[in-house]
């Protein structure tokens, strides 16, 4: 009877190790100073452009402020450089940040419209 508890034991241990391996390759994915960096942002997160807000009478946030990245075009659509225009800092799977959206977009790109000086409602002072 003892047998099946080691198997138990050895299959948790198996799994533990794939999934840290998984959060690794997730992390290099998404820093641009690793050499394993996947710069195609919307191969994954296609959807993000899809989603809508909980009142249909308001844009959801991605729809609403990717028009304004530098560098956007309609004709082409959203490239990896308007959602790292945001989406500047490695995101943090350790310390679980993305809970947190602004630890995750660079607020300095914000500012630029939402300042003092900015053509959008001033959010930064």
């Amino acid at each position: 009877m003892k047998r099946p508890s080691f198997v138990f034991i050895g299959l948790c241990l198996v799994a533990a190790m794939v999934t840290a391996q998984q959060a690794s390759n997730l992390a290099a994915f998404h820093d641009p100073g690793n050499p394993g960096y996947k710069p195609q942002c919307l191969s994954c997160h296609a959807q993000i452009l899809k989603d809508s807000s909980l009142d249909p009478r308001i844009a959801a946030f991605h729809q609403a402020m990717l028009p304004f990245t530098p560098g956007y075009s309609p004709r082409k659509g959203a490239t990896n450089d308007n959602c790292v225009f945001c989406h500047r800092n490695k995101v943090d799977f350790d310390q679980k940040s993305g809970a947190s959206l602004r630890r995750n977009v660079a607020v300095e790109a914000c500012v630029y419209c939402h300042g003092r000086s900015g053509p959008g409602p001033v959010y930064y002072r």
